[in-house]
């Protein structure tokens, strides 16, 4: 994040052709317990950014590259000089709701210390467990990516890649708007589980290393705790609960598009656990699996010829959603309720035999909790609505951008055949973006004590603009399927 240069606060005009339109994200989380400005009504609360009005436009022509047979007909790969994303962002404050985990960030612990205002940088950002060696996060966060490329490069791979990035904006939200960033699950955090697992991963595994010798991934067990499987099942329990709950509040709040959202990527994590307990590991069970192996299951599996229905599954995590009563306007809310489930249900648990991942009573008192803190924690933000600090412009110039398109399927596709070639996860059109280096106007005038810790976050955001990144991706994906002028082949595009 970065000031604009002098004559760049609204660079959507250099741009020529067609406009085209991406969604105005969520608020992401920054900074909590920061102290206020006086006019607010709490003298310490909780920062977050949100982008809107965001808008693409294509600089310069597309230029043809290069054309080579691709199966019985022929890939086209052309360039278009540059990108212009603009758009406007808010600032905003509202009372601490005290989240744990850094997802503007690199997804690492905040500590208490990370939330106090009054101390230096170098404290506030320090572990409560021993503090990471410098250069860590990136190096891992820069792995994963060098695992997306090296998937990317296979058939199954680049379907799995695409999946994540499918669901990307749900598990976000599961991360900013609910309790599931408290308690991930809390019996891991205190032992630093997730931070062992992703020490450990990264040792384990290279895309750019021989096939020879390899050490299992998921062989990992502490002295305190469980083994690798236990905790990623369980954190996995409780993601699918925070989901399903999510949905049962956006579906009665008539949020019915957020609502699908939060249950397609339920569906899809369920689908990814069912083939992980098909190479026979479980939460009780590990069998070994090397880098190798784990490309080599994915390579090897067979997607289903038809959309899968997890119906039954997914309703194992609102087993206790009707213990909570409801408020006249239909909607589970409240201490009073959330102490409804402090007590197990005195229903039998289901049969597991028919489900495709099976549960335990262990599994289900991690579904009660989850409940229970979920709806703890909605009572909680209710009402808190955000306080707007700064607003401003915000702009990006991604130079180089390259687009590989299949010629006789997808060129000129139109919009309905876009449509649907990018719901069925086609490989007709791909589209390589540089990093995304987001300027925002205005920087200079946030002096207050907000101000500086927004801007101190700012700088060191990872993920925010990674997700803006492939947004901008899909959608100039989509613009070339659908034959879109300024994003199309040269000389076939379509206004």
């Amino acid at each position: 994040m970065t000031k604009p240069p002098e004559g760049t606060d609204a660079p959507g005009a250099a741009g020529t052709g067609p406009v085209l339109h991406l969604a105005d994200t969520p608020g992401y989380p920054l900074a909590r317990t920061v102290a206020m400005p006086e006019h607010l009504p709490y003298g310490t609360g909780a920062l977050s950014i949100r982008f809107g009005s965001l808008e693409v436009r294509a600089e310069g022509a597309p230029e043809e590259v290069s054309r080579e047979p691709a199966g019985d007909g022929t890939r086209v790969t052309y360039r278009i000089p540059a990108l212009l994303l603009s758009g406007r962002y808010v600032l905003e404050a509202r009372p601490d709701e005290l989240p744990t985990w850094d997802t503007a960030g690199n997804l690492a612990p905040l500590p208490e210390s990370a939330r106090t205002p009054t101390i230096s940088r170098a404290a506030r950002l320090a572990s409560e467990l021993e503090p990471l060696p410098e250069g860590t996060v990136k190096q891992w966060t820069d792995r994963a990516r060098e695992h997306q490329d090296q998937l990317a490069l296979t058939k199954n791979g680049e379907l799995a890649v695409r999946a994540f990035r499918t669901h990307n904006e749900a598990f976000h939200d599961v991360f900013t708007k609910s309790s599931f960033g408290q308690k991930w699950p809390g019996e891991g955090r205190e032992y630093g589980f997730t931070r062992k697992m992703a020490e450990h991963t990264y040792s384990r595994v290279d895309p750019q290393a021989s096939h020879g010798n390899q050490l299992p991934v998921n062989d990992l067990t502490w002295t305190s705790g469980a083994p690798y499987n236990t905790h990623s099942f369980k954190t996995f329990t409780t993601l699918q609960t925070v989901l399903g709950q999510m949905a049962f509040v956006s579906r009665q709040r008539g949020y019915a598009q957020e609502a699908d959202k939060y249950e397609a990527a339920s569906a899809a994590a369920e689908h990814f656990a069912e083939e992980v307990t098909k190479t026979g590991n479980t939460k009780e069970h590990t069998v070994p699996y090397t880098q190798k192996a784990v490309y080599s299951a994915i390579e090897s599996y067979t997607p289903p010829r038809k959309k899968q229905d997890y119906t039954a599954e997914l309703a194992r995590y609102r087993r206790y959603t009707p213990l909570l009563g409801t408020t006249p306007g239909g909607l589970p809310l409240g201490e009073e309720h959330g102490a409804a489930l402090d007590h197990e249900s005195t229903e039998p648990l289901p049969d597991e035999a028919s489900y495709r991942v099976p549960m335990d009573r262990e599994d289900y008192e991690i579904v009660r909790e989850t409940t229970r803190d979920f709806y703890r924690h909605l009572a909680e933000r209710a009402g808190a609505e955000a306080d707007v600090l700064y607003e401003g412009a915000c702009h990006a110039r991604l130079a180089g951008v390259g687009v590989s398109i299949d010629l006789a399927r997808a060129v000129g596709a139109g919009t309905q055949a876009a449509d649907r070639l990018l719901r069925t996860g086609s490989r007709d059109a791909e589209v390589t973006l540089p990093a995304l280096r987001l300027s925002v106007a205005g920087l200079e005038g946030w002096e207050d004590q907000a101000g500086r810790i927004a801007r101190e976050r700012l700088d060191g955001m990872v993920f925010v603009p990674e997700l803006l990144r492939e947004s901008v991706a899909e959608t100039v994906r989509y613009a070339a399927l659908a034959g879109i002028d300024g994003f199309a082949l040269p000389a076939r595009g379509r206004g």
